[in-house]
């Protein structure tokens, strides 16, 4: 019974880990990439409970809430946009409205009027 509740978590924390790592290791800039990271180790998650939501629901619900409150920042957002290596790789991307809509506060935020704004 032991060993069922050590995989699970085993399954739950290795992928965050790696996010970790990222955002505290300090070899390069994370700010693009923890976007990414993060869907990463969400996909990874789901592959390792065999897409079987059930049994990560209420993790996914947990990172969700640190998420929300303490990662997911405009400016994340933008560096996620702006970064040439997710941009040129995920034609999607034009059409996330989350991440345009952390450029567009990025934007805002930075260029205090209308019409400079509307020329980026």
């Amino acid at each position: 019974m032991k060993l069922k509740y050590f995989v699970f978590t085993l399954k739950v924390i290795v992928p965050l880990v790696h996010v970790l790592r990222l955002v505290d290791g300090g070899r390069k800039a994370a700010m693009g990439y923890i976007n990414e990271a993060m869907e990463k180790a969400k996909k990874t998650i789901m592959k390792s409970f065999n897409n079987n939501e059930s049994k990560y629901k209420d993790i996914f619900i947990i990172i969700d809430n640190r998420w929300t409150c303490q990662l997911h920042r405009p400016l994340h957002a933008a560096g996620y946009f702006l970064n040439p290596k997710f941009y040129y790789s995920n034609p999607k991307m034009k059409y996330d409205l989350e991440v345009k809509n952390g450029l567009y506060a990025c934007i805002k935020r930075l260029v205090p009027t209308k019409d400079v704004q509307q020329k980026f």
